[in-house]
């Protein structure tokens, strides 16, 4: 009877040290989801198939540009190796299970909190800036009021200005705007030169850009004018101004990583900078080298060509023996105009741009000089 106690008590003993002992790590270690690129896999087809975004596997791989080569080992998404007990695991499923029985009243304070700030939202005023025109000679409130698209009512109730008050060298502030979103400044902006190997930049006031937009105009204007040695510069309109911010008549051009460009064409009468061009005169294989430089940069973000004009781009580009597929990525055509979203496709159409292309580069780190 003793013996029987003695071991009754040795199990409840060994019962009670196991249930205080804390249950055993369960790891949740997971590798990497790894990705070998094939002939005709593009970052957007593997993005495609494993559901995660472009940036995602640029980021991932350190990888400037849309270009992969065959063979080349992506990371997909990057392994985990965060583990928890199983005891803190009860613990926080029963917590869960204690918030799920007082959710209710949670929620509803939530909902009020939430009630407040959509209604001080309203209540918050906008940020503006403002934008200014420094007088010239033979300027007037009118012609001003026209080439900003304002009144001279405007103009005189913001600058307290008669008709015969202005005076060159003098500057007004023509209208303020509403500041856009996200990097709207340039900071350590580098200017342009007026004019250089295949190009030339004669607005020099905004003509300001990073390091990376003003390297890839000039290394992709060279290279063009070394393939046709006759043709005539690369007209630079704006980029942005030295210290960024609105310029008009753009909603862009702010950060210093726009550009707008002249498109080459076989119009012997043209003079001016910026001419429209159709499928006839445009200089298709001149134009093609030029956006070919700037793609072969690594630095182009988006290009804006018009619809029409991006069949005989497209036709130029597969005769030059690029592949099918590497051209279908980069042309919104022929699958019409707004299939080549954000992301998809780097030449988009947008209205207005058959007498100029407008190409936008990414931000680099060399771009942010470090404090």
């Amino acid at each position: 009877m003793t013996a029987f106690f003695s071991i009754k008590r040795i199990a409840w003993t060994l019962a009670t040290i196991l249930f205080i002992l804390p249950a055993p790590l369960a790891w949740a270690k997971t590798k990497p989801v790894m990705h070998k690129v094939k002939a005709g896999d593009s970052l957007w087809s593997i993005a495609g198939k494993y559901k995660v975004e472009v940036d995602t596997l640029r980021k991932l791989n350190k990888i400037k540009g849309n270009m992969v080569k065959p063979g080349a080992k992506l990371i997909v998404r990057p392994g985990s190796s965060k583990g928890k007990s199983t005891a803190s695991a009860t613990k926080h499923s029963s917590k869960s299970a204690k918030v799920s029985k007082t959710s209710g009243t949670q929620i509803t304070k939530s909902q009020k909190s939430a009630g407040k700030i959509s209604k001080n939202n309203k209540k918050a005023k906008k940020r503006f800036e403002s934008v200014q025109h420094k007088v010239k000679r033979g300027d007037s409130l009118w012609s001003i009021a026209r080439k900003y698209n304002t009144t001279v009512t405007n103009l005189r109730k913001i600058n307290g200005k008669s008709v015969k008050s202005l005076h060159p060298g003098e500057v007004i502030v023509v209208k303020h705007v509403p500041s856009g979103d996200g990097p709207v400044r340039l900071e350590h902006g580098v200017q342009l030169p007026e004019s250089g190997l295949g190009f030339v930049a004669p607005r020099r006031e905004r003509v300001w850009g990073t390091k990376t937009t003003v390297t890839a105009i000039m290394e992709a204007c060279a290279e063009t004018a070394a393939e046709h040695p006759e043709a005539r510069p690369t007209y630079i309109g704006d980029v942005s101004y030295q210290r960024g911010g609105y310029m008009p008549p753009h909603k862009s051009h702010r950060s210093g990583r726009d550009v707008d460009l002249s498109y080459y064409h076989n119009d012997p009468k043209s003079r001016h900078a910026f001419t429209n061009v159709s499928t006839s005169t445009l200089d298709t294989e001149r134009s093609w080298t030029l956006i070919e430089s700037f793609l072969e940069t690594k630095d182009v973000k988006s290009m804006y060509i018009d619809y029409r004009l991006q069949k005989p781009l497209y036709e130029e580009a597969l005769r030059r023996g690029i592949a099918q597929d590497v051209v279908d990525r980069l042309f919104e055509y022929p699958d019409g105009v707004g299939s080549g979203k954000e992301g998809q496709t780097i030449i988009r159409h947008v209205r207005g741009h058959d007498d100029h292309i407008h190409i936008r580069f990414y931000e680099r780190p060399e771009d942010v000089p470090s404090s």
